[in-house]
């Protein structure tokens, strides 16, 4: 994402860091020459600055590389991330194990 698109969505300029340390914390890494930060809402990311291996705001909840506001259909909130139900949940609470409703048959 170009500087100009992140001011003007943001309110931000990213600040480039040196390319020595470019990618060690995925919190960026080397676009085209330059070391750029992950986007928004990403703290760490991988390579395309996009997908997000955890999130800046610690209300956010990681979900496929994805930060949301609230877990989808079938996951629970566990450990600041969004776990798909297990054991024949349905929909689940708490842990992905603890079932709400469980799937037919069950």
């Amino acid at each position: 994402m170009n500087t100009l698109i992140l001011f003007l969505i943001y309110g931000v300029v990213p600040q480039a860091r040196e390319l020595s340390t470019c990618g060690q914390d995925n919190r960026s890494h080397e676009v085209d020459g330059e070391c750029l930060p992950c986007n928004l809402p990403c703290d760490q990311c991988l390579d395309d600055l996009n997908s997000c291996l955890s999130c800046k705001n610690e209300t956010l909840l990681l979900h496929e590389y994805e930060c949301l506001e609230t877990c989808p259909q079938e996951t629970t909130e566990y450990q600041g991330k969004c776990e798909v139900c297990t054991n024949n949940c349905k929909t689940c609470s708490g842990t992905p194990s603890t079932c709400v409703t469980c799937v037919n048959n069950y």
